[in-house]
């Protein structure tokens, strides 16, 4: 039974506090004393189905990660200090415990992920880290100190460590939680844990599937089910929209027509971006071949020379325009120009050998002189001169 700090009850946590800012609950768990011993949690990780990580802090790297199942005598080599025990989705493993996740009733159970238990010994820590889901962390053995930065000014990384240690931590609230206590943190709050003695804490971290991850589901759902025969179709097309690389306003409403709830919410530029990139991309056996990328200098002297370039047989170049840009496909990749290059953008989608003359108002723009050099470096424009990049052909 939880045992909320006077002033306080689930509505008002869920209003003030849920996803918002940290709340400290003194005494939460109530006579909180821990069903797992630290020799217990260590046979937990030896289990070859448990997911189970060691954080040593000075190891062969500093904050080194050993990554379970672990053989006893690997706790033995550890030493007193300086490194964390850390396990996985304990209360599927021991069903006895799930009670300490359902505990946390006001809140849905499906948002519940799991209850990991960390042991460290006194000065364990793994870092002062950050957090994308929510996390109430519970002290279940000894006294542990957590310090938070509820405002982060950098989210940057010590380099090379196998976890991610914020390299500027600067804290501004501190806590010490003896058993039974609980810190609630929404997302985002940098934090760092310090074993003040030899500690125990039940972390309960909460689902939250990344915007990635709910856009690749739902387009693996929606493909499933998606009639097999089904194909973008223009039946309305007319002669405006067939002018040489163009992706024209109509054709990409057709694709968020084809798209149907996976578009909700993709502006038009993000669309164009997309489709672009989609419907020029070859197969792979039909890649062009990098280069070397020219510097702006020899894209003018070529030009004072006379000289143009010509497009690699197997690239395939369409043009767009959104958001006020002029968007160049090529490849399966997407350039963004401003609006006044268009013309030149247009010229680059249509003409197989532009010549230097037409090229001269791209070589004379910084975004214009970037984007040749990449043409080129990647194999989509050589220059006249040069022998095409070879394409291999696919093996049997």
């Amino acid at each position: 039974m939880l045992r909320w700090p006077e002033g306080l009850d689930p509505a008002r946590f869920l209003a003030e506090y849920w996803q918002k800012r940290p709340c400290l609950l003194r005494g939460f768990f109530p006579g909180f004393e821990t069903p797992l011993s630290p020799d217990e949690l260590a046979g937990l990780a030896c289990e070859p189905d448990v997911e189970s990580r060691l954080v040593i802090e000075s190891g062969e790297t500093p904050w080194e990660v050993r990554a379970g199942p672990f053989a006893p005598e690997d706790f033995g080599q550890l030493g007193e200090a300086g490194w964390t025990l850390l396990v996985q989705d304990v209360e599927k493993h021991l069903p006895d415990l799930a009670w300490i996740t359902e505990s946390l009733g006001f809140l849905p159970r499906w948002r519940i992920d799991d209850l990991m238990i960390s042991f460290a010994p006194p000065g364990g820590s793994v870092g002062p880290h950050v957090d994308a889901y929510d996390v109430f962390l519970l002290q279940g053995h000894g006294r542990r100190r957590w310090q938070l930065d509820t405002s982060p000014a950098s989210l940057a990384t010590l380099p090379g460590p196998e976890i991610a240690v914020l390299a500027d931590f600067h804290p501004h609230q501190t806590f010490e939680l003896d058993p039974g206590d609980a810190l609630y943190l929404p997302p985002g709050v940098a934090h760092h844990g310090i074993a003040l003695s030899a500690c125990m804490t039940y972390s309960i971290g909460f689902r939250a599937p990344g915007r990635r991850e709910l856009i690749e589901s739902l387009a693996g759902y929606l493909a499933a089910r998606a009639p097999e025969h089904a194909r973008f179709s223009d039946p309305d097309l007319t002669p405006d929209e067939v002018e040489g690389g163009l992706i024209s306003p109509r054709a990409l409403e057709r694709a968020r027509r084809d798209l149907g709830p996976l578009a909700a919410g993709v502006d038009d530029l993000a669309l164009a971006e997309w489709f672009g990139a989609l419907v020029t991309e070859p197969k792979l056996w039909l890649q062009p071949d990098s280069a070397s990328r020219p510097c702006a200098k020899t894209l003018e002297e070529r030009g004072r020379r006379g000289l143009g370039l010509v497009r690699h047989g197997m690239a395939i170049l369409a043009r767009a325009e959104a958001g006020g840009l002029a968007l160049l496909f090529a490849c399966g990749r997407c350039w963004r120009l401003p609006g006044s290059l268009w013309p030149q953008v247009s010229l680059l989608a249509e003409r197989r050998a532009p010549t230097a003359e037409e090229l001269q108002p791209l070589v004379a723009s910084p975004e214009g002189a970037a984007l040749l050099a990449d043409l080129v470096e990647f194999g989509v424009f050589c220059f006249p001169e040069d022998e095409e990049p070879h394409i291999e052909e696919p093996g049997p």
